[in-house]
């Protein structure tokens, strides 16, 4: 299925959907065989023609109100870049967009959309979009709180994650059945990682930006438990737990969004600040010259008296 061309299934849908038959009034026994190098989560459902439809157009309009939004995220914090020439809004227009393509990978949608023909490019590209996100994420952390300043012993560790994970690609070219679990287990890694460290400077060194990193990437780790425990049957199976990813991913993202807004206006505030003690000390300096120059004056006419 995966590796196959889009074309080759029987129903065009980005998940595999089978047509069946059934007579009325009869009980059937259908088997299904599963091969897979990857973890994988069957919820197989079976639905009425009507039924199947009404759902099917629901859940692609979910799909596209999410990705709707990371590309007018991913447009206005590119447009920014160009304005300000920030770093790290161009890594924040990476990120959103590497993770969009993941978890779009992670639902089918590219193999119907971007590359039908493809085989395995189509079974290890959301792999890769994970890895390059994650290590944006680590990227972008370390340039809104300054780690390598704050904590740098820890920068160091963040620093080889980061580049672990701009590695795995080359890993999935060259071995791709050999990488998928030491991939998620340094995915889990950055995860952790990120997330402890947003909480470390939030809490203990009172960061402002901290505060707000860390709120958002909570956001994901919610989505990301959440299909974690639907996988294991404790959560059911429904249009919140399987989209939970993408629901935590599209509050990361605005979160995060809000945060840069607020780390703008933070800088803009600092340089008011910083313009204001300049005319400050302008003034002091112009009234310390007018000082000595009346003292100037002053000493003239005494010596001009005497």
């Amino acid at each position: 299925g995966g590796a196959a061309p889009f074309a080759s299934r029987p129903y065009v849908h980005r998940y595999f959907v089978f047509p069946l038959t059934l007579p009325a009034q009869t009980r059937q026994v259908v088997y299904v065989r599963l091969q897979s190098t990857d973890s994988i989560v069957v919820p197989a459902r079976l639905w009425g023609v009507a039924d199947f439809h009404a759902y099917e157009r629901a859940d692609y309009g979910r799909q596209a109100w999410f990705f709707g939004m990371g590309a007018a995220m991913v447009l206005f914090n590119l447009l920014l870049f160009v304005v300000l020439r920030d770093g790290i809004y161009l890594l924040y227009v990476i990120f959103a967009t590497s993770m969009s393509l993941g978890l779009a990978g992670s639902n089918g949608l590219p193999k119907e959309f971007l590359w039908p023909q493809s085989t395995q490019w189509a079974d290890v590209a959301h792999f890769v979009c994970y890895s390059i996100s994650l290590a944006v994420l680590l990227a972008f952390m370390r340039r809104m709180l300054d780690t390598r300043a704050l904590i740098p012993k820890t920068d160091v560790f963040i620093r080889s994650v980061a580049g672990a994970l701009l590695l795995t690609p080359i890993g999935f070219a060259l071995a791709p059945q050999h990488l998928g679990e030491p991939t998620v287990l340094l995915y889990v890694v950055a995860i952790v990682t990120t997330l402890c460290v947003g909480l470390y400077c939030a809490l203990v060194k009172r960061q402002r930006s901290a505060i707000f990193f860390a709120t958002a990437f909570s956001m994901f780790c919610f989505g990301a438990a959440a299909l974690a425990l639907r996988g294991l049957g404790w959560l059911p199976s429904n249009a919140l737990t399987i989209n939970a990813v993408q629901v935590g991913s599209a509050l990361e993202m605005i979160l995060l969004a809000i945060a840069l807004a607020d780390r703008f206006n933070e800088l803009r505030k600092e340089k008011d600040r910083a313009q204001g003690l300049a005319l400050q000390a302008q003034h002091e300096a112009l009234r310390s010259e007018q000082r000595v120059i009346e003292a100037l004056r002053s000493s003239e006419r005494l010596l001009e008296a005497r």
